[in-house]
């Protein structure tokens, strides 16, 4: 009867914590996507949302669980779109280099031409 019920309250534990996880996660995806492209204000309007979430948890659960589900939240999104940020960075970082370098030679080129043939 003991492994009935560990089952049981397991099953009821997995449950609350899957209905804990994903009202608390969206708004901080989206509160951490707005910051990935730079939009200040809806970021703070999206963590304010989760700020208001995370009171009510802690005070439904407590402090230090709601603290483990927004650290498990923010590493889980960090490892899912921290490839993408750095991929982002150097790909900017070769455009600026290599591209836009060579672009800048060919038009600084163009008109010294223009202005010695003028």
């Amino acid at each position: 009867m003991s492994s009935d019920f560990d089952i049981f309250a397991r099953g009821i534990l997995d449950s609350l914590l899957l209905f804990l996880v994903i009202p608390f996660s969206i708004p901080t995806f989206i509160g951490y996507h707005f910051l990935a492209l730079k939009r200040k204000k809806h970021a703070g309007v999206a963590f304010i949302f989760s700020f208001l979430i995370a009171l009510v948890y802690i005070a439904w659960i407590g402090f230090l669980p709601t603290l483990i589900i927004f650290f498990y939240i923010s590493v889980f999104y960090l490892l899912v779109m921290g490839p993408f940020w750095l991929l982002d960075k150097i790909i900017k970082w070769y455009e600026n280099k290599y591209v836009y370098e060579k672009y800048r030679k060919y038009l600084d080129d163009r008109k010294t031409q223009s202005n010695s043939n003028s």
